[in-house]
């Protein structure tokens, strides 16, 4: 009956680690594409398009974008 415990939790753990791997790797994809989205918005702005317009190409609310333009006047 220890055995058969010990192999249930044994078990368990490899399912968690395999989860928590692939919830890392889903985190960083996201984290990654959130960079990439506001790097393509500074490049939008230096290149003069409206914060409006950069929002829509970027998918990005507007308050974010307004922030990166307060950066690069900054």
């Amino acid at each position: 009956m220890i055995s058969n415990i010990e192999r249930i939790i044994r078990e368990t753990r490899v399912k968690d680690k395999s989860l928590g791997k692939a919830e890392g790797k889903e985190e960083g994809k996201a984290e990654g594409l959130l960079l990439a989205k506001k790097q393509t918005a500074r490049n939008a702005l230096r290149m003069g398009l409206s914060v409006k317009q950069t929002s829509k190409v970027t998918e990005l609310p507007l308050s974010e974008v307004e922030a990166l333009k307060k950066e690069l006047v900054n």
